[in-house]
């Protein structure tokens, strides 16, 4: 995904409103939502595996976050606020907040999660929101930043 244009992210609300009916007042409602989560501290404190809903990949690797509830919170809202766009689109019974490392087949993940777990914890703040964009040639940009409050 990097190669794409995509920035390491803990994903928020996928997929999301598509870009041609992105407005003003839809980029409002996402920065008021933002606002009412203050900023925190949080850590990548280990490296686990879904198997993958897509038949091209065996697995994905990713980071879990700690805490969860305000990323959890955040996705919550938006997507009260937007009921069309549920997380994921819906398929999932619960919303794990991770930051996706690797896609794949598993055969290459055993070394990967080995030198990464060599690497945690790896603490940061989490002081925005950021809307990313695909355009029609399949590269992510970041279209908006929301400042957490």
């Amino acid at each position: 995904m990097a190669g794409l244009g995509v920035p390491a992210h803990v994903t928020l609300l996928f997929p999301f409103i598509p870009r041609g009916s992105i407005s003003v007042a839809r980029l409002s409602d996402v920065a008021t939502i933002a606002e009412r989560e203050p900023s925190f501290e949080a850590a990548l404190t280990a490296v686990r595996r879904f198997p993958s809903s897509e038949p091209a990949i065996d697995a994905v690797l990713w980071l879990a976050p700690e805490p969860v509830e305000p990323f959890l919170r955040l996705t919550a809202a938006i997507a009260a606020t937007y009921p069309d766009y549920p997380p994921y689109g819906g398929i999932h019974d619960e919303v794990i907040p991770h930051l996706t490392i690797a896609t794949g087949s598993v055969a290459g993940f055993d070394h990967l999660e080995a030198e990464i777990r060599g690497h945690l914890p790896v603490l940061y703040r989490v002081g925005e929101a950021a809307l990313l964009l695909e355009d029609e040639a399949g590269r992510w940009s970041v279209g908006e930043r929301f400042r957490l409050g």
